[in-house]
């Protein structure tokens, strides 16, 4: 339980997303959370600027969300990939494939963007970052989250990386971190990472 005196946050980030960097605060209340603030930028210095200005103090930031691939494969291809496209198969999806794209098809905007936020949280403030596929989460989630995400217009995809950041810091039942199936992840950055999901 939170100290009644103190905000806590959760933030979620959507590189390259279709209106630009996407962004998203959202206050916890418990096991609530509620979108507070979002918008839009066009790159990493920028969207952190409006970030810390809204939340001032990042010591109350519990978990940070990332819709961006945040590790890659030596062989180009990752395992996480596959349990996740071999959950939606499971769960009725019509097109994994689609869903969870291979690392090759992600765009240099989003994959660029993405490490480099990842770092920089990491340096400044060393708070845990999981990388999220808002569209493949939202599906196994089957529709937990869509009332909270239609009241985020401003940036409904970064709002959901929000929500998995929340669900990393409080290791809900039913989710894991599925980064530690990868068996030779790389991170090009060198910066602690995990992808956590709603899988058995």
């Amino acid at each position: 339980m939170f100290p009644l005196d103190e905000k806590y946050y959760v933030l979620g980030f959507d590189p390259g997303g279709p209106d630009g960097f996407g962004w998203s605060i959202c206050e916890v209340f418990g096991d609530i959370v509620l979108p507070a603030r979002g918008g839009a930028g066009h790159h990493v210095a920028e969207v952190m600027g409006k970030v810390i200005n809204y939340i001032h103090d990042q010591a109350n930031i519990l978990g940070i969300g990332i819709a961006a691939p945040l590790f890659w494969a030596p062989t180009g291809t990752r395992r996480v990939d596959g349990i996740v496209r071999d959950a939606l198969a499971s769960s009725g999806h019509p097109d994994p494939a689609s869903a969870v794209p291979e690392l090759g098809y992600a765009s240099g905007e989003r994959l660029v963007q993405g490490h480099l936020l990842a770092a920089d949280i990491w340096q400044h403030y060393q708070i845990p970052v999981t990388e999220v596929n808002p569209k493949a989460l939202l599906w196994l989630l089957d529709g937990e989250t869509k009332r909270d995400q239609e009241i985020n217009e401003d940036s409904p995809d970064a709002f959901v990386a929000a929500f998995a950041g929340y669900c990393m810091h409080e290791r809900l039942p039913g989710w894991r971190n599925i980064y530690l199936d990868e068996p030779n992840p790389i991170l090009p950055l060198d910066t602690p990472v995990s992808y956590w999901m709603p899988l058995p």
